[in-house]
């Protein structure tokens, strides 16, 4: 998703709405998280092999992959 269509999507909502981040809690009914926003920045990711998407990269990382630069969410 892009920056023009995250903004198109919130102008269906109030101004008040509260925001929040949602992740599976892990258990075994299956809840599902409900996360306030509290932060926005922009950040590097790359994709992982072993995870199977994408991870944050630290920003002390020397690395010559390929980064993504993305505006996240916490």
């Amino acid at each position: 998703m892009t920056k023009k269509e995250l903004v198109e999507w919130l102008e269906d909502f109030d101004d008040d709405d509260q925001v929040v981040f949602l992740y599976p809690a892990g258990d075994y009914w299956h809840h599902t998280i409900a996360k306030d926003v509290t932060d926005i920045n922009k950040v590097s990711i790359k994709y992982s092999e072993y995870f199977g998407e994408n991870i944050l990269v630290d920003e002390n990382s020397n690395d010559d992959e390929n980064y993504s630069s993305v505006i996240a969410l916490s």
